[in-house]
């Protein structure tokens, strides 16, 4: 009963406290010195009183149980991590485009614009508004609408490529970007983007105004 104790207690704790692979590693060890002791103690290395009482299926009863507390443990560490997860992505994100929200963006920007600073390096921010939103709302619907701030999105960060990309507001988007060419590459990117931008959505015409500024 003591054993169980220990070694179930060691497992539940790793498995609602550890990584996957740091719990797994953790109860492969755990496991491991659970046997080794109870064959120790089974053949009577141990010099212990109760080696003599003790039987193998004992020690099976052993694994089964911890095994329980393991699974437990883990589903329900899984299941706090995921809802953790999910209302952190909630919190950051935006759940249509799958940018970064206002909030995200902010404090991603703050991050990056740190170590341009420390770097001596350059950052230009794109403030992106598509035209008309609204109008166009009313036109397609909701539905529709919400699947054109879709794939305005994707365009932005097929031209983005790997710099942070955020949606600020309902129809405004913005980017951050890092180490572009001082004479002009502000410009051309913005250029790009409206480009990007100007595409036709359930037979109405998307169109874009950029503004930027550099850091």
């Amino acid at each position: 009963d003591v054993s169980i104790t220990a070694y179930g207690g060691i497992i539940l704790v790793a498995s609602l406290l550890l990584s996957r692979p740091n719990f797994i590693v953790v109860t492969a060890l755990t496991m491991a010195a659970a046997g080794t002791a109870f064959a120790l103690d089974i053949t009577g290395h141990t010099g212990s009183v109760i080696g003599h009482a003790s039987a193998w299926w004992q020690f099976a009863v052993f694994v089964l149980i911890t095994a329980v507390f393991a699974v437990i443990g883990r589903v329900a560490a899984e299941a706090l991590f995921g809802s953790l997860g999910a209302a952190e992505r909630a919190a950051v994100g935006d759940a249509l485009t799958g940018l970064a929200n206002r909030a995200g963006f902010e404090a991603r920007a703050n991050r990056v614009l740190k170590k341009a600073v420390a770097g001596s390096g350059t950052c230009v921010l794109l403030l992106i508004q598509l035209e008309g939103y609204r109008r166009l709302r009313v036109m397609v619907g909701s539905s529709a609408s919400d699947r054109m701030l879709a794939e305005a999105a994707r365009r932005i960060v097929s031209v983005a490529g790997d710099d942070l990309v955020g949606r600020v507001s309902d129809a405004e988007f913005a980017i951050l970007a890092r180490d572009l060419p001082e004479d002009g590459g502000d410009d051309a990117l913005a250029r790009k983007v409206r480009q990007a931008l100007d595409f036709e959505f359930s037979g109405v015409a998307v169109r874009s105004t950029v503004g930027f500024g550099r850091f």
